[in-house]
């Protein structure tokens, strides 16, 4: 049996996983991840900085993923 798996990396750095959430806490794990409390502080301000490109690149290339658009009432 296929199980839905949904992850959300928002831009906050937070990803949200809906699905088989064993599997995600494993290899999230094993990847260098633990667990916490986010947080996000307020006031903030978004950097997208291109040095990180590397590492989002890296973790996103890990796994064996498939892509689908935002749908319309998903984006920001």
């Amino acid at each position: 049996m296929e199980e839905k798996a949904t992850i959300v990396w928002d831009r906050h750095n937070q990803i949200f996983a809906y699905g088989p959430i064993g599997q995600y806490v494993e290899r999230l794990n094993a990847l260098g991840f633990a667990a916490g409390d986010p947080s996000i502080p307020f006031p903030h301000l978004h950097h997208y900085r291109q040095e990180f490109d590397d590492d989002a690149k890296a973790l996103l290339g890990s796994l064996p993923w498939s892509h689908s658009m935002l749908r319309p009432e998903d984006e920001q």
